[in-house]
């Protein structure tokens, strides 16, 4: 991968910063790229990931970028999944186990969410819309490079994907 000297190139995730940097001629200056829609709720989210061997001043310089183009950036660290999909995903998760062992129905879920915790959506409300397909989709993803128990999807998140009730 050649780059003139002043760019910086963009590791789409899921893929890996450090492993996509491994071939690159500036590994420095390979950075990851993990963008959030707001809904229209707020600015979107850039995640700028850093690898083993991003350059701090690259990452900070496509922050600036994107902060320029009106997207709040945060800063991580190579970890799959970047920080709001490794957060969200198990939650989503774990409500629709907890709605599949019959501890509560999804709208209750979400209004215990919404007024106990003060989130925006409840984590049913949610899951409609990311698609509960595309949550299995990264669920599994996330499962496939960790093998983390809690990136399982769960049988209900599955059934919810397929259109059935768990």
């Amino acid at each position: 991968l050649e780059a003139p000297p002043h760019a910086v190139v963009a590791a789409v995730a899921p893929v890996s910063v450090t492993e996509a940097a491994a071939g690159a001629a500036a590994p420095d200056r390979v950075v990851g790229l993990q963008l959030h829609d707001a809904h229209g709720d707020g600015p979107a989210l850039a995640e700028v990931r850093s690898g083993a061997a991003t350059n701090p001043e690259a990452a900070g310089r496509v922050a600036a970028w994107l902060e320029g183009l009106g997207w709040r950036a945060v800063r991580c660290g190579d970890l799959a999944g970047g920080i709001v999909e490794r957060l969200l995903l198990p939650h989503l998760n774990d409500a629709a186990r907890m709605w599949q062992q019959g501890y509560a129905e999804p709208a209750d879920i979400d209004t215990a969410m919404r007024l106990g915790c003060g989130y925006p959506a409840g984590p049913f409300e949610t899951i409609e819309r990311i698609g509960a397909r595309r949550c299995v989709e990264k669920l599994e993803a996330l499962y496939a490079r960790t093998r983390e128990a809690r990136f399982a999807p769960t049988e209900a998140l599955r059934r919810l994907a397929a259109g059935s009730p768990p």
